[in-house]
């Protein structure tokens, strides 16, 4: 089955599975909606041709794009990256087994993971249906506007929508229903993991009044019809009733909520509504059900993320070396987990000393591919020996040349590491984009052809742009590497990974050369962590020696600190860091904007001398919600 792999400024990855068609913009009917103002309503689309899939401009705005080449229409391959507005695609047509998280949006918002046969947004104007049932509402009853049977929805649905368990959801939503129609009983129960329909919830019920027996045979048709049934309770003749006659319900519902597309349950209510007419009774709560089985499978599918967020760490925890606090390491290896089992190329890029070399290990172990990992470093290697490290070489290829596999025919079914990418020579480039595109080698000296299934990653601390307008870096060799690109962030953009590290070093320099280990003092933590360490990870690894080296199995102190470097000066750690960064100071002012506006996002937008598109898509990156005071 294709898939389109989706991120958004090289993080964020999602894999969206399709069959012959998909349709990508803003609006909620698309296949992938992208959520940008600068998106198009309807962009783009791709769809099966005679000789494949072929992606088309829908007329849009910004365009789809690849690299500074404007893109109308065009046959995809395998592993073919395009891009619209912020947001990179990628097409793969393999078939392989990979994970299905399938939003791309600028929200933190996650989306359900179940969808039948579209990737939506979860708004609420979507669930207003635009017919004659949707009308019903107030058009049947004479006792006030539409609009406050609107309203009650509306903030039953706000109400809703900020709960994050399904606990006090199933509560939340009897609740709401029971308050926007009017009744007085009710229950939700919902299949547990043997199949059994069993309570979650239920409001004023007692089993043991045969008076208001609860009717299963309602139940069981609100299931198998899959829509909302009710069972108003009425006499064909005026007669009188006695004292518990008067208690009965005149009015029984039956809705049920759907989960991955299936009945997962029902609610049931009871009462004597004498407000509202039956028919805006069902309009009502089958509006409200609606967004509330969206609103469960969200749920779901967050507590699914957080239970494979926290295994995600255990397993990297399980590798002394992988230690990762922070939120941007944490985001960096769930979109390692995600691409891991795509084999196609990806581009690794971040500064030096990030620890680039550990997310290749790790791109590998999530591959499970069976072949190696082998490392081969395209700044270290002299040209003249480089290509047969890469290709093989054979007795006699050249001077003291004997028969030697390369690094990717050791590697196969495996993965080869191309570390300092950038500084390939420009002879050998053309060499590796015919190995990228028809998997096959040639040993130097040579005649026969070797195909080989091997997975390329590479990295570099490069500008490739840079050196592709300067001519030393192919664009097309470029292109073949960055199907997926990841970006490691330095160590000042993740100070929580800073402690643990030191810890972890402490220990690894202890068992290696067999010292005592020492204990290291509060400011001395604080001030590590205040430093904004040019050479990253492999600099606080070696500072961490020297103090190792210096406190002799002491405690280290801040006398320790300044001793080992001018760097970690008293003056010199107060000067560190004390300016914000450009981020936060950007974030900090468009909060600013809104609170001068009070929430208005068009008024924000001016104060802030920006375009409300703009101001929008800021509003989205830092998380800052438009709610007005």
């Amino acid at each position: 089955m294709p898939q389109l792999i989706v991120s958004q400024n090289a993080c964020n990855y999602r894999v969206v599975p399709f069959t012959d068609k998909l349709q990508i913009g803003r609006d909620a009917d698309n296949d992938l909606v992208l959520d940008s103002p600068r998106v198009s309503r309807h962009h783009g689309i791709i769809h099966l041709g005679d000789d494949g899939f072929y992606l088309t401009d829908s007329g849009s705005t910004n365009g789809i794009w690849q690299g500074n080449k404007k893109i109308t229409s065009l046959r995809l391959a395998n592993g073919f990256t395009f891009k619209i507005v912020d947001f990179f695609l990628t097409f793969i047509d393999e078939q392989k087994q990979s994970p299905s998280r399938v939003f791309a949006t600028q929200n933190t918002r996650s989306s359900p993971e179940h969808m039948e046969e579209k990737t939506i947004i979860l708004g609420l104007e979507s669930f207003f249906p635009d017919t004659e049932e949707g009308n019903a509402i107030g058009a049947a009853d004479k006792n006030g506007p539409t609009n406050n049977y609107y309203a009650d929805l509306l903030h039953a649905m706000h109400q809703l929508d900020r709960i994050d368990n399904e606990s006090d959801f199933f509560s939340g939503l009897l609740q709401a229903s029971l308050r926007l129609i009017h009744c007085e009983q009710g229950f939700i129960a919902a299949h547990d993991k043997k199949g059994d329909l069993v309570y979650r919830a239920m409001e004023n019920l007692d089993f043991d009044n045969a008076e208001s027996p609860i009717d299963h045979g309602l139940i069981h048709m609100a299931l198998s019809n899959r829509e909302t049934v009710f069972h108003p309770v009425a006499t064909d003749q005026p007669r009188a009733v006695d004292a518990s006659e008067k208690s009965r319900p005149d009015l029984i519902f039956c809705t049920p909520f759907f989960f991955a597309g299936n009945p997962e349950g029902c609610l049931y209510l009871t009462g004597r509504n004498k407000k509202l007419s039956t028919a805006t009774c069902k309009t009502l709560i089958d509006i409200l059900v609606r967004y509330g089985s969206a609103l469960l499978e969200r749920i779901r599918y967050q507590i699914q993320m957080t239970q494979e967020r926290q295994n995600l760490k255990n397993r990297l925890e399980l590798k002394d070396e992988t230690i990762i606090r922070s939120e941007a390491m944490i985001r960096l290896y769930e979109d390692i987990r995600t691409i891991g089992p795509i084999s196609v190329p990806v581009l690794i890029l971040g500064e030096a000393g990030t620890g680039k070399e550990l997310v290749a290990s790790a791109l590998h172990s999530f591959s499970n591919r069976q072949g190696a990992c082998l490392t081969l470093n395209c700044s270290a290697i002299p040209e003249g020996i480089f290509e047969s490290e890469l290709f093989g070489s054979v007795k006699g290829a050249f001077h003291n040349a004997v028969d030697k596999p390369g690094k990717l025919e050791l590697a196969h079914n495996g993965t080869v590491f191309l570390d300092e990418i950038g500084d390939m020579d420009l002879v050998l480039q053309p060499k590796l984009l015919r190995f990228l595109e028809n998997k096959e080698i040639t040993r130097l000296g040579d005649i026969r052809v070797k195909k080989l299934d091997v997975r390329i990653i590479a990295a570099t601390n490069r500008n490739l742009e840079e050196k592709i307008r300067d001519n030393t870096f192919r664009e097309d060799l470029f292109q073949r590497l960055s199907c997926f690109i990841l970006k490691v962030p330095p160590l000042r953009e993740r100070q929580e990974d800073i402690e643990p590290l030191i810890h972890f070093f402490l220990k690894q320099f202890s068992r290696e050369y067999n010292w005592s280990l020492p204990a290291i003092a509060d400011p001395v933590i604080k001030a590590l962590e205040s430093y904004s360490w040019p050479g990253n990870i492999r600099e606080l690894r070696n500072s961490v020696l020297r103090l190792s080296v210096q406190a002799k199995g002491k405690t280290i102190t801040m006398d320790d600190l300044a001793r080992i470097g001018d760097n970690f000066g008293r003056e010199s750690l107060r000067k560190v860091s004390s300016l914000p960064s450009l981020e936060k100071m950007e974030q900090k002012y468009i909060r600013q904007a809104l609170d001068t506006a009070k929430g208005n996002i068009s008024e924000a937008a001016k104060i802030a001398g920006i375009a409300r598109s703009t101001f929008y898509e800021k509003m989205k990156k830092f998380q800052i919600s438009s709610d007005k005071k």
